[in-house]
């Protein structure tokens, strides 16, 4: 008899095995592309991962959710909760281990390939999910985000996932109380608690929603809406309770230049609306065609040229092909209005506002290829299709197999020397000085000094006061931010007797401050 389970099992798993190849192989393609790719060291030169990581580290310690790197160590409301928490439990039980936050975010990078396959295969077939998501799997710019960046972007993808998957099924069913309706207002909630942009995933589920109101009743609509606006007020009023030191960026979203305040805002330069939409329309388009095709965008002029264009058109076409098909298809909105706010977003920062649209990029992509070769002779359909999505997946595992043999990442002069001047500080100086700096954060991830960024105005008096009121000790001069040269150096000038040289690290320095003692002096 057990010779004949055992047998049985055997059976099971090689039945197993060859039901779920392709799944198998895309596992280990990606894992053995992540366990390559990934870095033991942090290297982000942002600031969002470091404050991620503090507030995990305040999480771990039994603090709460507060932000240890400014003084005061206020609670943090700028950043949602849901990221550093998952980070909490790695610190809790390894300390700052940065590998294992790497794999921690590739690991939710892998359940978003399976739960994209599940999303795509709903609205369109097995294949098609399938190329998506293999394409997907060794996608260069996917991969740096799984495995080089301790970010939230792939945590929120994650979670969006869910809800797109959640409301597949919510949608389906006849009664509008149930188990499935619930699941999907945790999920929006997780999602909007992982990145705030999630409330333009709740938009978009109300959309299809109503859009398919006849079927699925308002009471659907009712429940989904009321539960997620309870979770959105509540986290809002808390928000307004905590105030911390940081902007809100909705406020910098309606600014000519939210690096430039005093520029006003579009309600005193109208025109600058349209401006904002043709540079970050010019701008994604492009970053758009380094998600589908990177190499070629970085070794061949001309396929730089007409590469936007093309890549993009394709998508849109893709797009409509579907909205056409189904217009009660959740995927249609969430693309349109995520699309739309990124667009006309204040910061452009690469590739990575459009991470979250990835899946559903090359999903449109493909769709939109199969559209154009529909236009071939009957015989030359599938081949051509065949054809291109070969040549792209090819091109891709060239652009993996290329850019993942940059290791470490090199870091550019002007940051080499920030950091180094970091070094310097966190074995010299003593840990009780508040610290003015760019990267507010990175310096605390550094030195352990708690830090803030200066005050972005053209008045020197105003900047001056600024530092005196928070009762800042060094001052970072850096040399890579332009905000530097435009805010700092004109106080610098002013109030140059109010300042120490302490250490210079290339063109970048670190000044300590005299509290005003001699400037009240001289009054």
């Amino acid at each position: 008899m057990k010779k004949y389970d055992l047998k049985f099992s055997k059976i099971q798993v090689l039945s197993a095995i060859k039901t779920n190849w392709c799944w198998i192989v895309l596992g280990l393609l990606f894992w053995a592309i992540v366990f390559n790719s990934v870095v033991p060291q942090f290297f982000d030169t942002g600031g969002d991962s470091a404050q991620y990581i503090t507030v995990a580290e305040s999480v771990a310690s039994g603090q709460g959710l507060r932000m240890l790197n400014y003084p005061g160590e206020p609670i943090c409301v700028m950043y949602p909760p849901v990221f550093p928490l998952l980070l909490s439990s790695v610190v809790f039980f390894f300390g700052r281990n940065f590998y294992l936050m790497y794999l921690l975010v590739a690991f939710l990078g892998f359940l978003s390939l399976i739960m994209f396959y599940h999303i795509f295969k709903k609205y369109s077939d097995s294949k098609m999910a399938f190329f998506t998501i293999f394409f997907l799997a060794v996608n260069w710019n996917y991969i740096i985000y799984c495995a080089r960046y301790i970010r939230s972007e792939i945590p929120y993808l994650f979670f969006s996932a869910c809800v797109l998957f959640m409301l597949g099924k919510y949608i389906d069913k006849p009664k509008w109380f149930n188990r499935d309706g619930l699941f999907l207002i945790l999920t929006l909630a997780l999602t909007y608690f992982t990145r705030h942009i999630g409330v333009i995933l709740f938009f978009s589920v109300i959309t299809a929603l109503w859009f398919s109101r006849k079927e699925v009743g308002m009471k659907k609509i009712l429940l989904v809406g009321g539960g997620f606006l309870v979770v959105f007020l509540g986290w809002n009023v808390f928000k307004f309770i905590y105030r911390s030191y940081v902007v809100s960026q909705f406020k910098l979203l309606f600014a000519v230049d939210a690096y430039a305040l005093d520029k006003g805002t579009f309600l005193q330069h109208p025109e600058y609306i349209f401006t904002r939409f043709v540079s970050g329309i010019d701008y994604y388009s492009k970053r758009i065609a380094e998600i589908i095709c990177l190499y070629p965008m970085t070794k061949w002029q001309l396929w730089q040229s007409f590469a936007p264009f093309v890549t993009t058109g394709l998508i849109f076409l893709g797009l409509w092909r579907k909205f056409i098909e189904n217009r009660k298809c959740v995927l249609t909105y969430y693309f349109l209005f995520y699309f739309f706010l990124v667009i006309f977003w204040p910061f452009h920062e690469g590739i990575r506002f459009l991470v979250p649209l990835m899946p559903l990029l090359i999903f449109y992509f493909l769709i939109g290829t199969k559209t154009v070769a529909g236009l071939f002779p009957k015989k030359l359909k599938q081949l051509v299709f065949l054809s291109v999505v070969i040549a792209i997946f090819a091109v891709n595992c060239l652009t993996t197999v290329a850019f993942s043999t940059y290791f470490p990442p090199s870091l550019s002069p002007g940051f080499g020397n920030f950091v180094r001047a970091h070094g310097w500080i966190s074995e010299n100086l003593p840990e009780d000085g508040v610290i003015c700096s760019r990267k507010p954060r990175l310096t605390y991830l550094y030195t352990g000094h708690q830090s803030l960024s200066y005050k972005f105005s053209l008045d020197p008096d105003e900047v001056y006061e600024e530092l005196l009121k928070n009762k800042i000790k060094y001052l970072v001069l850096d040399e890579f931010s332009t905000k530097t040269v435009r805010y700092l150096l004109p106080m610098m000038r002013k109030y140059s007797d109010e300042f120490k040289l302490l250490l210079r690290v290339g063109n970048t320095s670190l000044m300590e401050l005299n509290d005003g003692r001699n400037h009240e002096s001289d009054e």
